[in-house]
């Protein structure tokens, strides 16, 4: 995994209050490390809609899908520049989502997704066929055949 300059992504001359809270998150996970063992800065990487077809409440919730372990910190310089390395290349699936699909269709997910690996990306695919999103006939057909 490659390293990431915040730099890229936000403007720090548009908004000055960004270095503060940036310097306090950097010592929140310093302090998370000596105090614990380990960072609690994860990056989520996706998020997925889900609904619950089995229920007759279909309000989809929003959850994040892969989490993925960071160090963030500091390079001091004339212009201090703030960077993301990634620690592992695995990323964490959620496990309050890995729990659903097992609960609901008996479906296990990884515990962790190796981002070097592009099987992980089928693996999608293969769930997406078998989460595809149901039209209003199949939702009428599955109530109908409860009734």
């Amino acid at each position: 995994m490659r390293r990431c300059r915040w730099a890229k992504y936000l403007r720090f001359e548009d908004a000055p209050y960004i270095p503060g809270v940036l310097d306090k998150i950097i010592s929140e996970a310093r302090r998370d490390r000596a105090e614990y063992g380990f960072a609690q800065l994860r990056l989520v990487l996706c998020s997925c809609a889900w609904n619950n077809l089995k229920e007759t409440n279909t309000n989809a919730s929003i959850r994040r899908c892969f989490f993925l372990p960071l160090n963030s910190r500091k390079k001091k310089g004339v212009r201090d520049n703030y960077v993301l390395d990634p620690t592992t290349s695995e990323a964490e699936v959620n496990p309050a989502l890995r729990a659903s699909p097992q609960e609901l269709y008996n479906l296990s997910l990884p515990e962790f997704v190796d981002l070097k690996e592009l099987r992980w990306i089928n693996s999608m695919k293969r769930s997406r066929r078998i989460f595809r999103p149901a039209s209003r006939d199949d939702v009428q057909q599955d109530r109908s055949a409860t009734d």
